[in-house]
């Protein structure tokens, strides 16, 4: 297994080992490969993202994997509000998983996981909610099955986005000078967010 705090990888075969590291997209986006976008253009909203390397008992690089290993990204609090289940009803909160694909130089959609406690008991649905709104008790870990490895990514898909425009005015009407806008903005399917 590969430990670390922010990243754990499981039932790698025997002779491999490596590191990893979590990275926050929210205060390390200089850290994330490409752009915050997929392949098929659509930007992307980042919950977590990981870089992985893996060597085989000789030291040699190993990028796949004859059978899957479990890959488990603790999420940063920061991010939690934009978590999204992509498929209701199933008592678990379902989250899409990007690798991303050195070759194209972007994202590419490769699956899907679900949100784990930091003991490893599956979050239920009921604590969506709570994980949101930034009180739940307790680490929220994205836990997915992967066979290959360089960067993974926890991420929603935005189908449409637009820009805000306007200009502050002060009490007497005219443009404030130095004034700092700050948005903040709720992750929902309304959004089109997947």
């Amino acid at each position: 297994a590969v430990d670390g705090r922010e990243v754990r990888i499981s039932g790698l075969p025997e002779g491999v080992s490596g590191r990893a590291r979590a990275f926050n997209p929210v205060t390390q986006p200089e850290a994330f490969p490409g752009g915050f976008e997929e392949s098929t253009g659509k930007l992307l909203i980042s919950g977590v993202f990981a870089a992985v390397e893996l060597s085989d008992d000789d030291g040699n690089e190993l990028r796949e994997l004859d059978a899957p290993a479990t890959l488990r990204m603790a999420l940063p609090v920061d991010t939690w509000g934009v978590v999204v289940d992509i498929q209701p009803g199933t008592d678990r909160i379902e989250v899409p998983l990007y690798a991303f694909d050195e070759g194209l130089g972007t994202w590419v959609r490769d699956g899907q996981g679900h949100l784990e406690s930091g003991e490893g008991a599956v979050i239920p649905e009921a604590d969506l909610a709570s994980i949101r709104d930034g009180s739940y008790a307790g680490v929220v870990v994205a836990a997915g099955e992967v066979d290959h490895f360089s960067y993974w990514n926890v991420d929603w898909p935005v189908d449409s986005h637009g820009c805000v425009t306007g200009v502050i005015l002060d009490a007497d009407g005219n443009p404030a000078a130095g004034a700092t806008v700050s948005i903040e903005f709720e992750a929902s399917d309304d959004l089109g967010l997947q």
